[in-house]
């Protein structure tokens, strides 16, 4: 059994009980790739990606993959490379600068040899926040797409926040609504990761203005 069938096997018996969130996924079936990069490369990634829209990011990540090489050369080139070379590649001043301030965490604490599938979420978020330009977004992004972490909801992000509120008519701010989203997603437990690939993927049928009833 592969990976995308594996997650929504165990994933749909548990969101099926929320009757909101059932007709979005009769109509929106998510992506679901076997993570094959390792955590610094995929963090990087994800701080390039901060407040892009999806095409920006893929177009400035696709620049720095051809600036930079494969992975496995990533940690000695970016840390050769001047600021105003990667900058070339659509990253502003700032990201630079966490760039290749991640190199530099990842070698002073050695983080490349850490057993990351085996830690606990919390216990990565530990590891990564203290870096200069890694929000909790970032390290989610690193959780879902990277090390497959089947629980996590990052309500941090801007469409998973806009479709919750949408379809659950949801109102406020700050840490109210916070509260509201957390709640929410508590009868998602332990697949919240699925239910915000669903949200992403209504998000992309709507973008491709596909229709979809939610009667």
């Amino acid at each position: 059994m592969d990976l995308h069938t594996k997650i929504l096997a165990e994933g749909r018996s548990i969101l099926e009980k929320d009757k909101i969130l059932l007709p979005l996924m009769a109509q929106c079936t998510p992506q679901i790739l076997q993570g094959d990069e390792q955590v610094m490369p995929y963090l990087i990634r994800s701080v390039i990606s901060q407040q892009l829209s999806t095409a920006a990011a893929r177009t400035i990540y696709q620049r720095f993959v051809q600036l930079v090489g494969d992975q496995g050369g990533w940690q000695d080139r970016i840390r050769q490379l001047p600021g105003e070379t990667l900058r070339a590649c659509g990253l502003s001043a700032a990201k630079c600068r966490y760039v290749q301030g991640i190199v530099s965490a990842f070698e002073a604490g050695n983080l490349h040899s850490l057993p990351w599938q085996t830690l606990s979420d919390e216990e990565i978020l530990a590891h990564l926040l203290p870096i200069p330009g890694v929000g909790k977004w970032t390290v989610e992004m690193v959780l879902i797409f990277c090390l497959n972490r089947e629980d996590v909801l990052p309500i941090g992000d801007l469409v998973i926040r806009q479709q919750m509120v949408r379809l659950y008519q949801l109102s406020g701010t700050g840490s109210a609504l916070q509260k509201k989203l957390h709640d929410v997603g508590e009868a998602w437990r332990p697949h919240r990761t699925l239910a915000s690939r669903y949200l992403w993927a209504w998000n992309d049928c709507a973008n491709k203005k596909k229709v979809i009833s939610l009667k």
